[in-house]
C-alpha cells in the first residue's frame, strides 16, 4: 500500500492509480495519510484521504495546506503524549502508534487511533504512511466496562453485611466478612454447617428458608435474634439461588432498623397527636389531584368547613385560594424543590372572610402515594400588627424628621450617635456626617460633662429621663439651654437612648427678661419712692449706684458730674474691691473733659462692648486703662437741655455685650437721678425761700406787736370816754324820764274829771 501512495505524488504518477487509490481510501474507515517531518523540524501532511472530513470535520486540502489546523484539534491533556510518540518513532524507527482525544471544530470529543510505519529518506526527512481511525465507541465501551466492574466491586466492598454460599443441607461453601464484625476466621467457617454456629431454632428457620428458595427459585427472607455481649441483636437473612443446590445468603444486622421502626411508630403516634392538636391548620392531599385525604381540627375551626365537607374535595372546589396564582406558585415551587417554606398568601374562609397565612408544604409518600403535607399559619393579626407597626414607625419617622425639637438616637454601648433629625443639624450647626458615629464628648456638646453621668444614673434607676434642664454647646460654641428627655429603646437588638431635646434658650431668655424687667421695675419704684420720701441727695445717689451695680452684675457704676468748679467730677460710686475706685477723680485737662462731654452730647447714649475695638483718643484710652475699663455703658443725665452729668456702668473683667433691658434701666435711672437732683435743687430753693419768709414774718410780727400796743392804749382811752359819756347820758336820760313820767300822770288825772 505504501508504494502506490508514494507514487501518487511523484511526477510520473498515473491518474488511473490515483483514482483507484481514492476509491479504496474512501471505503476505508478513518483517514489514510502520508506525513512528512523534515530535517529542519517542520511538519506537513503530504496526503490526507477524504475520510479526513468525516473524522476531523476538515477538508483534506486544508489539512495538507496547514499541519497546524489538525494539530490544534488535539486535546490539551493528550498533546504531550502525541509529541512523545512521534519523537520515539523518529529516534527508534519503530512504527508510530498513538491513541488520544481530539475536539472537532463542532465541539465533539472523539477518541482516535493512529498507526503508521516511518521511512527515512536520504535527505534525512522522515515519512510516515498510516491510518487514523475513530475508536470513540470502543473507548466508551471500555470506560463503561471499567466503570461497571469498579461499581460492582465497590458495591461488594461497600456492603458491610455477611455473605455466605450455602448448600441445601446448610454447609458453608464460601464466606465474605470484610466490613462485618466477625471474630471467627474464614477458614474456620468454610466446610462447617449451620448447627455448628447457630441455635437450633435459628438453624431450623434457616434450613426452611434455604429449601424454599431452592424449590421456588425466588428470593426468601427470614429474621431471627442472636445473643451478643451488648444484648440481643436482630438479623435479617436474604437468600437467592446462586447455583445447583446452593444459595447466596446475605445476612444483615437490623437491630438499628428494628429500633428505627419502633421509633417510627412512636413518631407516627406523635405526628398524629401533633396533627390533631396543632393550633395551625394541617392538611394532607393527593399530589396528583389535590384532593384532601385528611384535615385536622384547626383546619375545621379556621376554614369553617366541617371535616366531611373537606375530605375528597380540592382547595379550588372549596374556594380556599383568594388568588389562584398563589396556588400555581406553590405547585411550581414544589415541582422545582419539593418543598415550600413560609410563602405568604391569602385564603378565604367558608364565610367569605379573607385571611392572610404563611403556607408551608412538602411532598411526602403515604403507602406509596405521593401526597402533599400542607401547613398554614394564620398571620392576619400579625399582619395587622405589622401594618400598625409600620404606620407607627412611619409616624415616628415623620415626627423624627419634622419635629421642631431635637431628636437623636444614641447607642448606650459606646454613646455614639446612631441618627439625628434635621432640627439637631439646624440648632447645633453640625452636618449629619459630622455627627453620626461620633460621641457627645467628641463633639464637645455638654457644657457640664457631669450631666452625662447624671443622665445615665437616672436611666439606670428609672429607665427614662424627663425634662432635665441642662446646657449644651452648638458647633460655634454658643451655649444653649435645653430640657432633656430620654428613654431606653432597642433598635436592631442594640440598646439605644432615644433623646428628645427642647431648646428653651429663647424662653429662658424671655423669663430672664421678665425677671429682670420686674426687678428693674421694683428698682425704679424703690428709687422713685426714696426720691419722694427722702431729701438726702447723697444717700439717694449712693443707693442708686449700689443697686444698679447689683442689678447689672457689673464691676463699677458711678455718677459723673459735668461741673468743672466742683471738687470732684464723681458724685457717687459703687465698685468691686478688686478694681480701682474712681471716686474723687478730678481732671483739670479741659481737652479731656470736652471730649468726654462730646461723647455724651446731645443726649446721646454711649454703648461700648469692647474698649479695644472702638476709636478713641489716647487720653480717653489712658483713662480707661487707668481704671481697667474693658466695656462701658454711659447714659447722660439731662437737666432740661443742659448736660448735668452721666450715669456710667463699667465692666472691668472682660468685654461685655450690653442687653437692651440693661440699657433701658440705665436710661430710666438717669431720669430718676435727674428728678432727684432737680428735687434737691428745688428743696434748696425752698429752704432759702423759707429762710427769707421767716425774716419777713419776724419783722411783720414786730410791727404788729407795736400796733397792738397802740390799739390797747386806744381801747383804754375809749373805755374811759365811753364810761364817762355813758354815765352822763344815763343821768340826763333818767332826769328826763322822771319829768316825762310826772307829766303823764298829771294828764291822766285831768281826764278823770269832765269839763264843767
Amino acid at each position: 500500500m505504501d508504494e502506490p501512495v508514494k507514487a501518487l505524488y511523484t511526477p510520473t504518477s498515473q491518474p488511473e492509480a490515483f483514482s483507484r487509490l481514492e476509491r479504496i481510501a474512501s471505503n476505508l474507515p478513518g483517514m489514510i495519510f502520508q506525513f512528512l517531518k523534515r530535517q529542519d523540524g517542520s511538519r506537513t501532511f503530504i496526503y490526507a484521504s477524504s475520510g479526513c472530513q468525516e473524522l476531523f470535520e476538515l477538508e483534506p486540502e486544508l489539512v495538507q495546506a496547514d499541519f497546524q489546523v489538525l494539530y490544534n484539534l488535539a486535546h490539551p491533556q493528550d498533546v504531550k503524549s502525541f509529541e512523545q510518540s512521534i519523537a520515539i518513532s523518529c529516534a527508534t524507527g519503530e512504527p508510530w502508534r498513538w491513541e488520544g482525544r481530539i475536539i472537532t471544530p463542532s465541539g465533539k470529543l472523539k477518541w482516535v487511533q493512529a498507526a503508521s510505519r516511518p521511512e527515512q529518506k536520504p535527505s534525512g526527512d522522515i515519512i510516515w504512511d498510516g491510518l487514523v481511525i475513530d475508536i470513540t465507541d470502543r473507548k466508551l465501551a471500555e470506560e463503561k466496562l471499567r466503570e461497571s466492574e469498579a461499581r460492582y466491586k465497590a458495591i461488594l466492598d461497600a456492603i458491610p453485611d455477611l455473605m455466605f454460599r450455602l448448600s441445601r443441607d446448610g454447609e458453608y461453601l464460601d464466606f465474605k466478612g470484610e466490613g462485618a464484625n466477625v471474630t471467627i476466621p474464614r477458614h474456620e467457617i468454610i466446610g462447617k454447617h449451620l448447627q455448628d454456629f447457630l441455635p437450633p431454632d435459628v438453624v431450623l428457620l434457616s434450613q426452611q428458608a434455604i429449601a424454599k428458595a431452592l424449590d421456588s427459585q425466588s428470593l426468601q427472607t427470614c429474621e431471627y435474634q442472636l445473643p451478643s455481649p451488648q444484648g440481643m441483636r436482630d438479623y435479617e437473612a436474604r437468600l437467592v439461588v446462586s447455583g445447583q443446590d446452593e444459595v447466596l445468603a446475605i445476612v444483615r444486622d437490623i437491630t438499628n432498623r428494628k429500633q428505627t421502626e419502633v421509633n417510627l411508630r412512636s413518631l407516627a403516634e406523635k405526628f398524629a397527636k401533633v396533627f390533631r392538636a396543632s393550633p395551625n391548620p394541617i392538611t394532607i392531599s393527593t399530589l396528583s389531584e389535590g384532593r384532601f385525604i385528611e384535615v385536622n381540627d384547626s383546619f375545621v375551626e379556621q376554614s369553617g368547613y366541617q371535616r366531611e365537607e373537606a375530605i375528597g374535595r380540592t382547595a379550588t372546589e372549596l374556594k380556599l385560594w383568594v388568588n389562584d396564582r398563589d396556588r400555581i406558585t406553590v405547585l411550581q415551587e414544589l415541582q422545582k424543590t419539593g418543598v415550600v417554606r413560609n410563602m405568604e398568601a391569602e385564603f378565604r374562609r367558608k364565610s367569605g372572610e379573607v385571611r392572610t397565612g404563611l403556607f408551608s408544604a412538602e411532598i411526602i409518600s403515604l403507602d406509596g402515594v405521593q401526597c402533599l403535607l400542607f401547613i398554614n399559619h394564620d398571620i392576619t393579626e400579625r399582619k395587622s400588627a405589622e401594618i400598625a407597626l409600620r404606620e407607627s414607625e412611619e409616624k415616628f419617622s415623620k415626627a423624627f424628621r419634622c419635629s421642631p425639637n431635637i431628636i437623636t438616637i444614641v447607642s448606650l454601648t459606646d454613646g455614639r450617635y446612631v441618627d439625628v433629625n434635621d432640627t439637631f443639624l439646624e440648632i447645633t450647626g453640625f452636618r449629619r456626617e459630622e455627627a453620626i458615629g461620633r460621641t457627645r464628648k467628641e463633639l464637645n456638646i455638654w457644657v457640664n460633662p457631669q450631666d452625662c453621668a447624671t443622665i445615665r444614673q437616672i436611666l439606670q434607676q428609672q429607665g427614662f429621663v424627663r425634662n432635665l434642664e441642662t446646657e449644651f454647646y452648638n458647633k460655634s460654641g454658643e451655649p444653649r439651654v435645653i430640657l432633656f428627655s430620654a428613654e431606653v429603646v432597642v433598635l436592631g437588638g442594640e440598646p439605644c437612648m432615644l433623646c428628645v431635646t427642647n431648646d428653651i434658650t429663647e424662653r429662658k431668655q424671655s423669663e430672664d427678661l421678665v425677671r429682670l424687667s420686674a426687678k428693674r421695675d421694683r428698682l425704679l419704684a424703690q428709687t422713685l419712692t426714696r426720691i419722694r420720701t427722702s431729701l438726702d441727695l447723697d444717700q439717694i445717689l449712693q443707693t442708686t449706684v449700689n443697686e444698679v451695680r447689683q442689678f447689672l452684675a457689673t464691676d463699677r457704676v458711678f455718677i459723673a458730674l459735668n461741673e468743672s468748679s466742683s471738687k470732684s467730677n464723681i458724685l457717687a460710686e459703687s465698685v468691686d474691691p478688686k478694681y480701682p475706685s474712681i471716686l474723687g477723680w478730678k481732671s483739670h485737662d479741659e481737652t479731656l473733659l470736652a471730649e468726654l462731654k462730646a461723647l455724651l452730647g446731645s443726649n446721646r447714649l454711649r454703648v461700648v462692648e469692647d474698649i479695644t475695638q472702638t476709636t478713641i483718643s489716647a487720653k480717653v484710652k489712658n483713662l480707661y486703662q487707668q481704671f481697667q475699663t474693658r466695656a462701658t455703658l454711659a447714659v447722660p443725665i439731662m437737666m432740661g437741655e443742659e448736660l448735668f452729668g452721666a450715669l456710667i456702668a463699667n465692666q472691668c473683667s472682660k468685654p461685655r455685650s450690653w442687653q437692651a433691658i440693661e440699657i433701658d434701666l440705665l436710661q430710666q435711672m438717669s431720669e430718676q437721678v435727674a428728678i432727684a437732683i432737680q428735687q434737691a435743687q428745688l428743696y434748696q430753693q425752698l429752704a432759702q425761700l423759707n429762710t427769707n419768709l421767716e425774716c419777713q414774718v419776724e419783722e411783720r410780727t414786730a410791727q404788729l406787736q407795736q400796733k397792738m400796743l397802740e390799739l390797747q392804749e386806744l381801747n383804754r382811752v375809749k373805755d374811759v370816754v365811753l364810761h364817762t359819756v355813758s354815765h352822763e347820758l344815763q343821768t340826763s336820760v333818767m332826769g328826763n324820764l322822771m319829768v316825762l313820767n310826772n307829766l303823764l300822770r298829771t294828764e291822766d288825772k285831768a281826764n278823770e274829771f269832765p269839763p264843767s
